[in-house]
């Protein structure tokens, strides 16, 4: 008997603390305003630079050592999202706050995984901006495409994204250890679809032609040489006209 009465007294406190929740999740929803499915674009962007050669001295043997420069193909996936009007408050000890639920998945996949939430990977609205922008890559490649930690984008590949608006808080339960987000959300957004490109936008520079560089005794001994000649036929000319 001791045993039901403990888990009896157990499964109590569970309903309780559930009964709890949703008590606290019904009362703050009534507070949280519902925001409006977001309207944002999403494009890739270039921001390729040059890496210029540079010299250095070998420590052993002294060297001039050529570290010849290279050419970056820097690409980024853009997603620029129309702010709504909102500033954050605090209701009952909690800050209600503005998020942006991103996710992605292959054109012709079914399904998404998601790129920033409010749980793991928190992203804000920027205050007092009429845009929200998020820059993510990770390594791009013309052959490979870009790479990820939730997987590659293939070069000539197609990605879908969607984005949702969330306003409310996200908090720990009492009675199980997990973190969960209350308030309101707007719904997922219409799909934008983006190709990942399969060859440099911009191609590599054309190498510039170097002056070859001549030892600088090499240099006198032509100086001399030209000079030389040049009194030879001043002395010749000389002695003709005598």
């Amino acid at each position: 008997m001791g045993g039901i009465g403990k888990g009896f007294s157990l499964l109590l406190v569970v309903i309780l603390a559930v009964s709890s929740l949703i008590m606290v999740e019904s009362t703050f929803a009534q507070s949280i305003p519902k925001p409006s499915v977001p309207e944002f674009t999403v494009q890739i962007v270039a921001y390729p630079y040059d890496v210029p050669t540079t010299h250095s001295i070998d420590p052993y043997t002294g060297k001039d050592i050529t570290h010849q420069g290279y050419h970056v193909e820097n690409r980024l996936i853009e997603v620029r999202i129309k702010n709504q009007p909102f500033t954050p408050f605090n209701d009952s000890g909690w800050k209600i706050d503005f998020y942006y639920n991103v996710r992605v998945k292959g054109h012709y996949a079914e399904n998404w995984s998601a790129l920033y939430n409010p749980i793991n990977y928190p992203q804000f609205q920027t205050v007092g901006s009429q845009y929200t922008v998020f820059n993510f890559q990770e390594e791009y490649s013309d052959t490979e495409g870009m790479h990820f930690d939730i997987g590659t984008f293939p070069a000539g590949g197609q990605v879908d994204f969607q984005v949702e608006a969330m306003i409310g808080y996200v908090h720990r339960t009492v009675a199980f250890n997990s973190w969960y987000f209350t308030g309101e959300t707007s719904g997922w957004s219409n799909t934008q679809t983006i190709t990942i490109p399969e060859t440099s936008a911009s191609p590599d520079p054309s190498p510039t032609p170097t002056v070859p560089e001549f030892p600088s005794a090499f240099v006198l001994v032509i100086v001399l040489i030209v000079l030389a000649l040049a009194i030879s036929v001043f002395k010749r000319k000389k002695t003709k006209s005598s």
